[in-house]
């Protein structure tokens, strides 16, 4: 007994170019200037901690019931979310503080 033959490879077409955006700055358009958008990263980062750390302890009172479904991981990775988000915290405060040494330098 003997395997049957592989199909020959078949070329791909490739693919046809993407078309221009009107901001992608095509022939004859510029680019437009875009300002980066400001955003409360300490805000937002305590609102994420806060929301993980709400998940552990609402998870955690579930913990056997989760345990039975096969999902008994579940509030040790909304605790790795807070305990994430705690590092994220502290990096963003130490950035913001080094930002504002060199402002004053």
């Amino acid at each position: 007994m003997s395997l049957p033959e592989p199909e020959p490879a078949r070329a791909v077409p490739a693919e046809p170019p993407a078309a221009e955006s009107p901001t992608s700055g095509g022939p004859g358009r510029p680019v437009p200037d875009v300002q980066p958008m400001e955003i409360d990263l300490t805000l937002l980062l305590t609102i994420g901690t806060g929301l993980f750390a709400l998940a552990f302890v609402g998870m955690l009172a579930f913990h056997s019931s989760l345990s039975r479904a096969g999902h008994g991981h579940w509030p040790w990775i909304a605790l790795t979310g807070a305990v994430f988000g705690l590092l994220g915290l502290a990096m963003v405060r130490r950035r913001g503080q080094a930002r504002d040494r060199a402002r004053t330098e």
